[in-house]
């Protein structure tokens, strides 16, 4: 993990404000971490059921995979609000891409 302060800052606001404000609002409770694996890719997919998902799988994460992880935005949404873009790579290193979209 490289020393790059925008990763410690996303990290400081996962653990410090987003995380306590979805267990708090939303009361998750998060079962079947211990599936996940300790080393190697994994894939988790959201149901799109709104914008929250990633929110929520971020809250559901190991501290130890927060950094590694990565959200695939969809373009047609994501990438035409520049703002909104900018916050979500910020905090969840977001490659953005269309249906198609593949990881290269």
């Amino acid at each position: 993990m490289g020393a790059d302060p925008r990763r410690w800052f996303a990290l400081a606001v996962h653990l410090l404000v987003l995380r306590p404000l979805l267990h708090l609002v939303f009361g998750l409770n998060i079962r079947g971490r211990e599936n996940l694996p300790d080393r190697g890719p994994c894939i988790l997919a959201a149901n799109h059921n709104s914008h929250l998902d990633i929110l929520v799988i971020y809250a559901a994460l190991p501290v130890r995979l927060v950094l590694s992880a990565h959200v695939v935005a969809a373009q047609d949404y994501f990438a035409r609000h520049r703002l909104l873009f900018a916050v979500v790579d910020l905090l969840f290193r977001a490659e953005s891409g269309g249906r198609d979209f593949q990881i290269e």
